[in-house]
């Protein structure tokens, strides 16, 4: 049985007539670097976005870093566009459903395979 993960974000501003960014921050993680994913510090969604734990708080390219091993920036808003800011939430919702036993993840064994390591 898995061990139940979760990961939560609250949004701090959305967009406005003259903007689409929304500011948002994790406001729940139960997890950290190798033991956010399957022994991986990383989440693959299915829709090509990975969950990284492995410094702190930052929005990349197809990449939500979340808290890691630094503890410093842990309450930091960050913002981005508001067709990433869907896409987020959907590989969030993927990775709550994935550790509440809810449906299948390629999370590690796109890992693996990205590192050449097979299973």
């Amino acid at each position: 049985m898995k061990v139940k993960k979760v990961l939560k974000i609250q949004i701090v501003s959305s967009p406005s007539r003259s903007t689409d960014t929304y500011s948002f921050r994790i406001v729940e993680q139960t997890h950290r670097s190798s033991n956010f994913g399957d022994g991986v510090p990383y989440f693959s969604a299915s829709n090509g976005i990975e969950l990284s734990s492995s410094g702190h708080p930052e929005v990349g390219h197809r990449t939500l870093y979340v808290r890691g091993s630094s503890t410093r920036d842990d309450e930091k808003i960050l913002r981005t566009d508001g067709t990433t800011f869907r896409m987020l939430q959907a590989a969030i919702q993927e990775y709550n459903d994935y550790y509440a036993g809810k449906e299948k993840s390629i999370g590690q064994n796109d890992y693996l395979k990205r590192m050449g390591i097979s299973e």
